[in-house]
């Protein structure tokens, strides 16, 4: 198992300024200089991809110009398909966005995707069980 380092920090918020509304704001944060130079990350090389789980934000380094692109096929493919299923399930739980990763991975075809959101096998851990 990976040594995991951890460390508390503030988020910055700033006004958005520009062409933002009044209200909009800016977040950012500060990443420690010793976790860039390990994952490599400096003037040229400085594209990251983030991901939101709804509770997790996750940092990593692109490896290559075809995976972003790839990263970003499979990510705009499983948002739309999201958009569409979660019409009758408007709180999808984990084990749904796992069957949508698998669906989209090529493990799982959209029929079985269906009729599994529609027997209801997507919903148990939705309240944490």
């Amino acid at each position: 198992m990976k040594n995991t380092e951890n460390r508390r920090t503030r988020v910055i918020i700033n006004s958005a300024g520009g062409n933002a509304s009044k209200n909009a704001k800016s977040f950012k944060i500060s990443l420690p200089s010793k976790w860039m130079h390990k994952l490599a990350i400096d003037h040229e090389n400085r594209e990251i991809v983030m991901t939101f789980d709804g509770d997790r934000i996750v940092i990593e380094k692109v490896k290559n110009e075809e995976n972003a692109k790839e990263w970003l096929r499979r990510n705009r493919l499983k948002k739309s398909m999201l958009t569409i299923l979660t019409s009758a399930c408007p709180l999808p739980s984990q084990s749904y966005l796992n069957a949508l990763d698998d669906w989209v991975d090529g493990k799982l075809t959209i029929e079985e995707l269906i009729r599994n959101s529609d027997k209801g096998l997507y919903l148990e851990d939705r309240n944490g069980g």
